[in-house]
């Protein structure tokens, strides 16, 4: 994680960019001025540094000139965010000093941190290695331009001074220049100068003391070339009392010091070799090292005590000068601060006199009142009070008064526009003659968002508390329970308050607590989301229960976990309902394999019994008669699985509908009935109908809970159907309500079934009496061909659909000769052309006919191809091989072995054999090969064609 180091003496300013900052994710570091931003930059490297420049004890361009002159900092990230130096020369100047961006406050957040972002990536890729020139250099080269014209300017003033004033005048006059207000670099260099001037041929150095590293740099050098600024600025930086070249000695000793030979003294640094003596004067203000003034001669010998004295005098007024300078500064900076402040600020900043009249009035208080400062000053803050808030404003004024501020105080003002703003407002007495200064702060849409979000939290609440599932949060760390909603209590039986502070380890045995515990590290270690289908937990209210339940950890600012949040739902009710639900569901799927009632009721009974549930069938043959007259029972199954299942028997139940009230309310209301406890049902069967129903009814009931539900069909009760099982709950009676809505389904469609295979089958024969009738020489031919054909299909082992589909077919497949004339099909003699032709039709008639019944086989189609061959030689469509039905084909076979086996009109019986060698001969090639062979075993088995 990135660290920023953000230096603003404004606890406001620290407090938002904070915020911003780990907002998206960095480290923040927080100090008040340049001093606190070397120590703190010092002691923990950051990755970026973000300045004000307006601050005291150490400003911005301070802070930036050292920062980039120290080896260990300077190639990190300096940028300048600045609400006072907004002037593109500021701009300049701060670039100039290595900053890498200087940016105007206020900017937007996600501005701002854009920057940020860009300046550390483009960092990043250049890398320590790429910094080409040390900020140190661009700041020289700046002031080296700045002081070249001064520096001329100043020798020309004081050569002009030198012709008209003698030397005493010259010092009298440096001294009176110790009282100007100049910036103090400038004052500095100004009086040294006229040292210079008025000493003639001394030099003179200045050596500024930093007191946060204990170091002196070179700040002043005059009497030397130009150039050799910038050469011994880099050359001499002294430690506080460090002997070598002296200046660090003075400033520990805050002595005066003499060398008259500087070639005999170790400790001096020969940086030039003209200079032979010189002399050391400590600055010292308020027992404050300000620095150290050395005065250079090149002769030996130059200085005497009488020398220093007078110029130890020039050196403590010069520090008494720098220190005055120094505070103005300040001063000045403290004012330009607090007029920036008050001109810039989204704070409304108001002065108010003794009398409670407005004496200033800031842009702040313009923009969010609306009055114009020319508006209020002079004018009463009352006027912008509300009815009934006046007394609290003169409250509040004395408690100001008399404890010198009042910290944040919440009221409502008017604005201009007379609406009424939500403010909070601090005070400061300043003494009789400046009054109180407040600063209002607007916060009408902070408190419409307070309330806002006070409701959204209500509502949050409301939803996490009606939630119909457990609903728990855990911290990260120890996982106890920091969370637990009204549901949660519903099921584990334990009240917030127990649960609070708690662990899973608390409540459950130690197998599931461990269960629990390895899932919620599993979704901790992997900031995952977990979903665990299943989980049994043991509750303290409701036993065992069975959960599914779903976790995922909820991250802090860092991406780390901080909490735990689950949600479990019960499914134990699920679960059963789904046990019970499959098993209705496998019996669904066999009933629709079974053809009578009484094998729906078989397979239903089977299913059932899996699960340890019984049930029994009464069924209501007439409603109307209000009565039962049977019903089935699992014992009539225990019997089918013992003697088959068409030794199965209804057992008598000669008992009116009404008798039972379960029975009576569900066959009224067609809604199935919850019974708990058998005996209800017993007590009114017995011992009223006792010498009518059966004793070993009684037994049936075995059973505690008992479900009763209709079978209804087409808005018809036909049946009520009982489950039982001391397991059975409410829960369960949608399952078999469903289940018995299909149960009555499939027991009126079996019985409907029946009738309808009943109906078809006289249709049938009615058709095939039709045709015998328009040709009564082939009498029975259909009838003899239908049990060849089905016995050929059984031999082959179809299935039974197309065994009983090409039964059918043969039944009628001469149904379209009823479009031939008689004549011709009872014609003695061979058929002309013409009359073949019309026979040849008789597929395409029959089909014609049928095309649009609903068979549940594909009887018009077998018929349409039974004149078809092998070969394509056949008709009405050349069909060949596969393009065959095989039912057709089939048929085929059994309609020539017929056919040949029996008299015609036109010939005598041919007998089998001749039809056999005919179907032989022409295997392959005319008829089926594997319907011929199955043809010819199935005589061979002994078939016989059943007498007319």
């Amino acid at each position: 994680m990135k660290n920023i180091l953000v230096v603003d003496d404004n606890d406001e300013n620290l407090y938002l960019l904070k915020v911003i900052f780990e907002g998206n994710g960095f480290k923040v570091t927080l100090v008040k001025n340049g001093i606190e931003a070397l120590e703190a930059g010092n002691s923990d490297l950051p990755d970026l540094v973000i300045s004000d420049i307006l601050m005291p004890g150490m400003d911005g361009f301070t802070l930036c000139r050292q920062w980039k002159s120290d080896d260990k900092l300077k190639n990190i990230p300096f940028i300048f965010y600045t609400a006072t130096y907004t002037d593109v020369r500021d701009e300049d100047f701060a670039l100039s000093l290595g900053a890498e961006r200087f940016i105007r406050k206020p900017a937007e957040p996600n501005v701002l941190v854009k920057e940020i972002k860009e300046v550390l990536m483009q960092h990043e890729k250049k890398g320590k290695a790429d910094e080409t020139q040390p900020a140190l250099e661009q700041e020289t080269v700046y002031y080296k331009k700045y002081n070249e014209a001064l520096i001329r300017k100043m020798e020309d003033k004081m050569l002009e001074l030198e012709r008209v004033n003698q030397r005493l005048s010259a010092l009298f006059l440096a001294s009176v220049d110790l009282t100007s207000m100049m910036p103090e670099q400038d004052f500095v260099s100004h009086i040294l100068n006229k040292v210079v001037n008025v000493l003639d041929s001394y030099l003179v150095n200045y050596f500024e003391y930093n007191e946060a590293n204990q170091e002196f740099h070179l700040q002043a050098l005059v009497g030397f070339p130009e150039k050799d600024l910038k050469k011994y600025q880099k050359l001499f930086t002294f430690h506080l009392g460090e002997e070598r070249g002296l200046i660090g000695l003075v400033g520990k000793t805050r002595e005066l010091l003499i060398v008259n030979d500087t070639d005999n003294d170790p400790r001096w640094i020969k940086a030039n070799n003209d200079i032979r003596s010189a002399v050391f004067f400590p600055m010292v203000c308020k027992e404050r090292l300000i620095g150290v003034l050395c005065i250079l001669s090149k002769e030996i010998d130059a200085f005497d005590q009488k020398f220093a004295r007078d110029m130890a005098t020039l050196a403590n007024n010069l520090a008494i000068a720098i220190d005055r300078s120094r505070f103005f500064h300040e001063i000045q900076q403290s004012e330009r601060r607090y007029r920036t402040l008050v001109e810039t600020s989204i704070d409304a900043i108001v002065s108010i006199d003794e009398d409670e009249l407005i004496t200033d009035w800031s842009i702040g208080a313009t923009e969010i009142f609306g009055y114009s400062r020319e508006e209020r000053i002079g004018k009463s803050i009352e006027d912008m009070v509300p009815k009934g808030k006046l007394q609290d404003v003169k409250d509040v004024l004395k408690e100001t008064r008399e404890k010198g501020f009042k910290r944040v105080w919440e009221t409502q003002l008017r604005a201009k526009d007379e609406h009424i703003l939500d403010v909070e407002m601090t005070f400061t007495y300043l003494g009789n003659d400046l009054g109180y200064t407040t600063i209002i702060r607007n916060v009408t849409d902070q408190k419409l968002n307070e309330k806002a979000l006070l409701e959204n939290e209500k509502f949050l609440n409301s939803i996490i508390e009606n939630i119909p599932n457990m609903l728990f949060v855990k911290d990260a760390k120890d996982l106890r329970f920091v969370r637990f909603n009204k549901a949660g209590e519903d099921l584990l039986g334990y009240s917030k308050a127990e649960m609070q502070g708690k662990n899973d380890f608390d409540f459950f045995p130690e197998s599931e607590a461990e269960e629990f515990y390895q899932n919620d590290k599993k979704a901790l270690k992997n900031n995952l989301f977990i979903d665990i289908p299943e989980e049994k937990i043991n509750t303290k209210s409701k036993g065992e229960r069975v959960l599914h339940t779903k976790k995922i950890p909820i991250l802090d600012e860092q991406g780390k976990p901080k909490y735990l949040l689950g949600i479990s739902e019960d499914i134990t009710k699920q679960k059963r309902s789904e046990q019970l639900l499959n098993a209705l569901n496998q019996a669904a799927v066999l009933m629709a394999t079974a053809l009578t009632p009484l094998d729906i009721f078989t397979t239903v009974a089977c299913e059932l019994q899996k699960l340890d549930l019984t049930c029994l069938l009464f069924p209501i043959e007439d409603l109307q008669a209000k009565s039962f007259s049977t019903y089935l029972d699992c014992e009539a199954i225990s019997s089918a699985k013992l003697k088959g299942i068409s030794d199965v028997t209804y057992e008598k139940f000669p008992v009116p509908i009404e008798a039972v009230d379960s029975f009576k309310k569900a066959v009224l209301e067609k809604n199935s009935v919850f019974v708990n406890k058998s005996d209800e049902i017993l007590s009114q069967v017995f011992p009223r109908f006792s010498d009518k129903v059966s004793k070993k009814l009684s037994k049936h009931f075995g059973s505690a809970k008992i479900l009763v539900t209709p079978l209804v069909t087409e808005n018809k009760v036909i049946g009520i159907f009982l489950v039982q099982s001391n397991n059975l709950t409410p829960e369960d009676m949608p399952a078999v309500t469903a289940f018995a809505n299909q149960l009555a389904a499939a027991w009126n469609k079996a019985k409907l079934t029946t009738k309808l295979q009943h109906t078809i089958s006289g249709i049938i024969q009615t058709i095939a009496l039709i045709v015998e009738t328009r040709d009564p020489y082939t009498a029975g031919h259909q009838k003899r061909v239908s049990t060849l054909a089905e016995a050929i299909g059984e031999e082959m082992q179809l299935p039974s659909e197309k065994i009983e589909g090409v039964r059918i077919a043969s039944l009628i497949h001469d149904l379209g000769k009823i479009h031939i004339p008689a004549e011709i099909l009872s014609k003695p003699g061979k058929l002309t052309p013409l009359e073949y032709d019309l026979v040849k039709i008789h597929p395409q008639v029959g089909f014609d006919l049928l095309k649009n019944i609903d068979f549940p086989w594909p009887i018009a189609q077998i018929i349409y191809q039974h004149h078809e061959r092998m070969n394509g030689s056949g008709y009405p469509q050349g069909l060949k091989r596969n393009d065959i039905m095989i039912e057709s084909r089939i048929l085929s076979v059994a309609d020539v072995v017929e056919a040949m086996s029996s008299h015609r009109p036109y010939r005598p019986a041919l007998g089998f054999e001749a039809a056999k060698d005919e179907v032989v001969k022409k295997r392959s090639e005319i008829y089926d090969p594997d319907v011929v062979d199955a043809c010819i075993r199935v005589f061979e088995k002994g078939f016989k064609f059943p007498a007319d």
